[in-house]
């Protein structure tokens, strides 16, 4: 009987493929209990619901995408910017399964299971990474690596993950594959200038084929995502080292030149005519000529014999100069390219994001916490990675493994920058693990476990008698057994950990909607008036004639902010029907409301500046008037405020009020504040989160936690504190008085006759005011989620509650 026998390369694609469905399999089955809820599809990211609202448009009327969205934000709409290949590339899809006229549930299913499909893709180009730069067997174990690996990689391509960061990741991952593959075919035909001028098809074939893959998968990229500057950015780092090493070395480099240039030639050919910005055309035009330069430079310097060391200097000074003409000449297009770096020092209210915080600032966690989450072990076996690879730099300077360590250090940059950039990261990560993985079992393979081998054979062989052969043959199983641990302990080390975490990561889809939010915003879908007159407004095509947001009308012309009549009488506003109005809520929920609520937000996770300051001014509003003036400038008609929004931890302060306040540019310690208290049983101080009359006093608090209802206090609390420093320089509040009154004008009166000391009026719990509110005459409670919380002891809060302005 003839033993079974698999050929390397169908066991290579067993193992791929087994990576690949493990992958696809954690993204998938693990949250479809979350995104599959009855009637209900779910999508796990706020910003699905923006690219899920254009491919709704999008599917009904392909292969056109609409250059204006009404829905997008009120008053005002918004240009639809761009190619959005990522939208046409979903509704396209669910267009050819919805055979032309897709319905909704077409359009979703497609779009909730593109993320997992991308990701599960993404693991096979790893592979193919793998395997170009370490072999095969370091391919696959990258491969490995990418379909456990827990964190941002992860996140962005579960199921339901329906942002364009799944389809950045699979597209960067081939533009990199295909000048890796091109570089290793041009360098091993030699490829010469020579070959262009002699049509040397045989060399220049699969040079030029993927040279072109790779512009076109480039040009894909800058049309589905504005700062594909930044792997421009790595591609062309890349080859000014390369081209420094292969002339120190005294190799050819006019592969680089080759491959490089027509790269980029082919990207800026594709993206001329789109809309694509002009940082990416300049850049792309700077990178040909840079290419072509410092390949002649080269030939130059090799012709006249010069050392090889002067290279390099004469690249510096050469494109320094060249750098500071094009300041000169085109003084805007460079301070743009140069403002393209500012996603590594994110500043401002942007910082309230969490995917904008930097990796390990602390704000969410302690950053070895955060750290271990997104990538446990491999964090740090990645960095003994990249010093391999500094030493394979330094010894060869091999092109692909150069690639690697210079687009894994600028990648580790931009993630450390914004841990969002985690995603990008990830494939990393995959590569230089699988890479170290490899390197080591590699070792053992070679140094100990053949060596080993070699020495137990020929002991058999030396044997003389039976019983010695036996007793030689079972000194067979010490290199095995030694190979087997050795591959165990690189298994556990590098790979293990991250399976709990992915699992657990992949679970939750903490992003999602609420069944409280798809119950409400399904209410107002089905019980508020259209905005736009016709329900199917939403679905129709709208061309942008050069109308502008309302925040840059208000820009040009000031005097607009004081009445709607000023500015929609403006050409460049969007004439918006009579019925039109917007729904006011945190900016967080924009998105949904539009998709889901087919209703208008005020403000969106767009981050329009104005819109949100509009929406914080309104919430944080300490009179009714002052409310009232902030709806009737944005001809709002309802309020939708959640638990999130209003509603402060009393252990933690946690809540997103924290976020209103700071996009209002005021201070969250005039609202609330942190103090240590003294218990009534121990006498030890706890943490406790005690509340100003300013939070109870703010709209969003009087109508969510109070119901637009008047209030009067019947327990109201004055402390006095001192305030300490720690170790650290910190300051602290510790509560050292207390004095309880019945009415808050006993406890004003006890607060003014104190002349020293820090005393505040304070309340213990958000629903509970310590001082007295009126009740709002203009707004109403229109609906209440049926979902809520236990919040005091009577009945349960609400969710997400709709209020109605009656003004």
């Amino acid at each position: 009987m003839s033993k079974l026998k698999i050929s390397p390369g169908l066991l290579t694609g067993i193992l791929v493929a087994l990576s690949s469905f493990a992958a696809f399999g954690i993204r998938v089955f693990l949250s479809y209990g979350e995104i599959f809820k009855g009637d209900w599809i779910k999508y796990a990211s706020a910003d699905a619901y923006f690219f899920m609202r254009l491919v709704d448009v999008t599917a009904v009327n392909f292969p056109n995408l609409t250059a204006f969205d009404p829905f997008n934000t009120f008053p005002g709409g918004n240009a639809v910017a761009g190619t959005n290949m990522f939208v046409r590339m979903m509704a396209g899809i669910a267009s050819l399964f919805g055979i032309i006229n897709p319905d909704q549930r077409v359009v979703d299913i497609v779009g909730v299971f593109t993320p997992a499909v991308l990701g599960a893709l993404t693991v096979v180009i790893i592979f193919f990474i793998g395997r170009a730069i370490f072999g095969r067997w370091g391919g696959i174990l990258s491969a490995l690596m990418a379909a456990l690996l827990p964190g941002e990689f992860l996140s962005r391509t579960k199921l339901g993950f329906t942002d364009y960061h799944c389809f950045e990741i699979f597209l960067t991952s081939l533009f990199i594959l295909f000048i890796i593959l091109a570089m290793k075919a041009a360098k091993n035909n030699e490829l010469h200038f020579a070959d262009i001028l002699k049509r040397n098809w045989k060399s220049l074939r699969n040079p030029v084929i993927f040279s072109v893959l790779g512009g076109l998968t480039f040009a894909i990229y800058a049309m589905t995502w504005t700062g594909s500057p930044l792997f421009l950015f790595v591609v062309f780092t890349f080859f000014v080292v390369q081209f420094i090493i292969d002339h120190m070395k005294r190799r050819n480099a006019d592969y680089l030149t080759v491959t490089g240039a027509l790269t980029f030639l082919v990207a800026l050919l594709v993206l001329l005519p789109s809309p694509v910005g002009i940082v990416v055309k300049g850049a792309l035009s700077i990178g040909i000529i840079a290419f072509i330069g410092l390949g002649g430079l080269s030939r130059l310097f090799a012709a006249r014999n010069l050392k090889p060391v002067l290279y390099p200097a004469a690249v510096v000074i050469v494109g320094l100069a060249g750098f500071g003409l094009f300041y000169l000449v085109f003084r805007n297009a460079a301070v743009t390219m140069l403002n393209s770096f500012v996603i590594f020092n994110p500043t401002g209210a942007s910082l309230t994001t969490i995917e904008m915080q930097p990796l390990i600032s602390g704000t969410y966690g302690h950053p070895l916490t955060i750290v271990w989450n997104n990538y446990n072990t491999t964090f740090f076996l990645a960095f003994i990675a990249m010093a391999l690879l500094v030493y394979e730099f330094i010894k060869n300077g091999e092109s692909g493994k150069t690639m690697l360590l210079i687009w894994s250090i600028i990648i580790l940059i931009s993630n450390l920058a914004q841990r969002r950039f985690g995603y990008y990261y990830g494939v990393n990560v995959a590569l230089l693990v699988g890479y170290l993985s490899w390197t080591v079992i590699d070792f053992a393979r070679s140094r100990i476990f053949t060596e080993k081998l070699k020495q137990a054979m020929a002991r058999a062989k030396d044997a003389k008698t039976k019983m010695l052969r036996k007793k030689q043959n079972q000194s067979f199983i010490a290199p095995y057994f030694m190979m087997g641990l050795v591959v165990v302990i690189v298994f556990f080390t590098a790979y293990w950990w991250s399976v709990p975490a992915s699992v657990e990561a992949a679970r939750s889809a903490p992003y999602a909607p609420s069944d409280a939010w798809y119950t409400v915003l399904d209410w107002m879908r089905e019980n508020t008036p259209e905005p736009l007159e016709d329900a199917q407004e939403y679905y129709k095509l709208h061309e942008n004639n050069n109308y502008w947001p309302y925040s840059s009308i208000l820009s040009n012309n000031p005097e607009a902010a004081k009445d709607p009549a000023l500015y929609e009488a403006l050409d460049v506003y969007y004439p918006y029907p009579e019925s039109a109005y917007g729904v006011l809520s945190w900016w967080d929920y924009g998105y949904w409301i539009a998709r889901i609520g087919h209703r208008i937000p005020v403000a969106n996770p767009g981050q329009d500046p104005r819109a949100i300051k509009d929406v914080a001014e309104f919430f944080l509003a300490k009179d009714e008037a002052s409310a009232n003036a902030v709806v009737d400038r944005l001809d709002t008609d309802y309020i939708i405020i959640d638990y999130s929004t209003a509603y402060v931890e009393p252990s933690t302060g946690g809540g997103k009020f924290w976020a209103v306040i700071t996009w209002a540019s005021q201070n969250v310690t005039d609202y609330f504040d942190a103090f240590l208290v003294p218990t009534q049983e121990s006498g030890q101080y706890q943490q406790q989160v005690l509340y100003y009359p300013e939070y109870y006093q703010s709209m969003a608090v009087r109508m969510y936690n109070f119901n637009c209802e008047a209030y009067t206090p019947t327990e109201v609390l004055v402390i006095g504190y001192v305030e300490q420093k720690d170790d650290n320089g910190n300051t602290y509040k510790v509560v050292n008085e207390a004095e309880q009154f019945t009415t808050y004008e006993e406890a004003k009166d006890f607060l003014d006759s104190k002349e020293e000391g820090n005393y505040r009026i304070v309340g213990g719990h958000p629903m509970i005011s310590c001082v007295p509110l009126e009740a709002l005459e203009d707004y109403e409670v229109a609906y209440e989620s049926p979902q809520g919380y236990q919040l005091t002891s009577g009945n349960l809060t609400a969710e997400v509650k709709v209020f109605k302005y009656n003004n």
